[in-house]
C-alpha cells in the first residue's frame, strides 16, 4: 500500500459514499451511470443481483488470493477464479494493489480492481465477469481510474480488462482508455442531471483560498 501525502479520500460503506477532504463526492459509478442510461434497462432484477453476487465473489477470491487468505466458492465461480489463474501466468500478470480507493480532485472517487506488473510494466487492471465485454464502458471507467491515479502522481503504462465470463474461457485484453476532453464531458453530463451537485461544487471552490497547499493523507 503506498502511502501519499494528497488528499484525505473516505469510503461509508453503509450509504455507499465517497468523501473528498470531508465533502461528499460523485463516484466514478454514478458518472458511468449518466453516460450509460440504459446499460441495465430491460433486465429483471433478480438477475441482476444473481450476476453481482457472481462477480463479487469472484473479484473477493481474487482479492483474498492476493492477501493469502482462504477462497470459498460455488463450482462455477471457481471455474472463473482458475481462468484468472491460467491468464495470470500467462501473461506475466503480478499484482501489486487491489482494491484501492482514488479520487481526482475532489470532482469524484471511485475503487479500481488491481493495479499490477505486466510482464514487469506497471499497469491498471479492472476485473469483469459479464456476459459480454461493453469496451466502450471500459474505456470511461479506466480512463477515470487513470486519470485519477495520475492527479495522485502514479503513472500506468497500459490498461487492461480480466474478461472472466460465467461457463466460458477468460480473456486478457487491452483498453484504450478515453481523453481526457471525453472524460470531462462524462462529468459535464453527470452535472447536467445533478445540477445540486454541481451548484455545491461551485460553491467549494468560491469558498477555497487561492494559494491553500494544505493536504491530508491518503493510502493507495
Amino acid at each position: 500500500m503506498l502511502d501519499l501525502n494528497l488528499k484525505e479520500i473516505e469510503y461509508i460503506e453503509e450509504s455507499h459514499l465517497y468523501l473528498v477532504n470531508g465533502v461528499i463526492t460523485p463516484s466514478v459509478t454514478q458518472i458511468l451511470q449518466a453516460i450509460f442510461p440504459s446499460k441495465y434497462e430491460g433486465i429483471p432484477q433478480y438477475i441482476l443481483d444473481n450476476k453481482k453476487d457472481f462477480g463479487t465473489n469472484v473479484h473477493e477470491a481474487i482479492e483474498n488470493d492476493f492477501k493469502g487468505l482462504d477462497i470459498n466458492l460455488s463450482p462455477l465461480e471457481e471455474l472463473a477464479y482458475k481462468e484468472y489463474l491460467k491468464l495470470r501466468k500467462k501473461h506475466v500478470i503480478n499484482p501489486v494493489y487491489m482494491e484501492e480507493i482514488v479520487a481526482y480532485k475532489d470532482i469524484y472517487a471511485g475503487r479500481l480492481d488491481m493495479i499490477a506488473d505486466v510482464n514487469y510494466t506497471r499497469c491498471l487492471i479492472d476485473v469483469k465477469t459479464t456476459a459480454t465485454l461493453d469496451k466502450e464502458y471500459l474505456e470511461y471507467q479506466l480512463g477515470y481510474y487513470k486519470l485519477a491515479l495520475e492527479d495522485m502522481g502514479i503513472k500506468v503504462a497500459h490498461c487492461y480488462v480480466i474478461w472472466l465470463p460465467k461457463k466460458d474461457k477468460g480473456e486478457f485484453k487491452k483498453i484504450i482508455p478515453k481523453t481526457k476532453n471525453k472524460l470531462m464531458k462524462g462529468i459535464e453530463l453527470y452535472e447536467k442531471h445533478n445540477p445540486r451537485w454541481k451548484s455545491m461544487l461551485l460553491h467549494r471552490y468560491n469558498k477555497r483560498p487561492r494559494c491553500s497547499s494544505h493536504h491530508g493523507r491518503s493510502s493507495i
